[in-house]
């Protein structure tokens, strides 16, 4: 399938307030935004890859998903943010509802091309894959469309037979209520690096507006924002957390134990880009800062 390009041409960051005083000033975020070195960075290997998920399913007939709209603005920026940091479309897998109407979906979600995405597309990236899933979840499940779940356990016991013949890095974003239950769900096998990201513990995940696209006071659009310009991944991921945290708590587990935010998994995030490229920094992030 011929893949269309996909441009993000600016960020604009908006705070929804429930009380206090929105103070903002246009300067670099408060990291290190220097590009690495390039034997620094995760991606260095052509044969890395990502697969997207914009779960939940469409809108249609008597089937209602309210957050359909905040789901595909996130997927869809995320499809963005790989491109602009070196993969192509042919390194991406995309799985949204409806492959028609989107030139750049692959094929639909469906619990069959979940298996085969991870299964049988994934096997052959010997070095490091992503894998970034958005849209509904609960307690230890994801809703891939109106009538079927994902559940943790079965998405883990896929990701320990990959990552048993797998030599890279696999790197788990999972944006939806509930996300965080999944952590102590998704430990890898003896001696394989997983990196495990969710937007919430045990709680709702929220995804408001921003000014008039559906979603964009997210975790995954402020993540996604971060790693279009070059963020290193610690960096995206606190700083969505920060941006979030009026509403949820995100967590981070890089050393494998199933606990989130502790001192090692932070160290262990640190320095990692999600690229195929070494990243340049162009433009400036809105540094906003909220006083009650």
């Amino acid at each position: 399938m011929e893949k269309k390009t996909y441009l993000v041409t600016h960020i604009i960051i908006m705070v929804i307030l429930l009380r206090g005083i929105l103070m903002v000033s246009q300067t670099f975020a408060e990291t290190d935004m220097t590009p690495p070195d390039i034997h620094n960075r995760m991606y260095g290997e052509n044969s890395s890859k990502a697969i997207i998920v914009a779960g939940g399913g469409q809108p249609s007939g008597t089937y209602r998903n309210r957050l359909w709209e905040s789901t595909r603005t996130c997927a869809d920026y995320a499809y963005g943010a790989l491109l602009h940091q070196g993969y192509t479309g042919d390194d991406i897998l995309y799985l949204t509802p409806n492959t028609e109407n989107d030139g750049n979906a692959d094929r639909t979600v469906t619990h069959e091309n979940m298996s085969y995405a991870i299964r049988d597309w994934a096997k052959n990236a010997d070095a490091d894959l992503l894998l970034y899933l958005t849209g509904h979840g609960g307690n230890g499940s994801f809703r891939l469309n109106d009538r079927e779940m994902l559940r943790a356990e079965e998405l883990d016991a896929w990701l320990d037979e990959l990552q048993k013949t797998m030599s890279g890095r696999l790197i788990f974003i999972y944006d939806a209520c509930q996300s965080g239950t999944f952590l102590p769900l998704m430990t890898p096998p003896l001696g394989k690096k997983r990196i495990v990201i969710s937007s919430t513990a045990d709680e709702p995940a929220r995804f408001l507006p921003m000014g008039r696209r559906a979603g964009g006071l997210s975790f995954s659009f402020q993540f996604w924002a971060h790693i279009y310009y070059g963020g290193k991944l610690n960096d995206a991921f606190f700083f969505a957390k920060d941006m979030m945290e009026r509403f949820q708590t995100a967590l981070l587990d890089a050393d494998g134990n199933g606990v989130g935010n502790e001192h090692s998994d932070k160290k262990l995030a640190n320095d990692i880009l999600i690229a195929k490229k070494n990243p340049s920094v162009e433009h400036s992030f809105f540094k906003i800062q909220i006083k009650p």
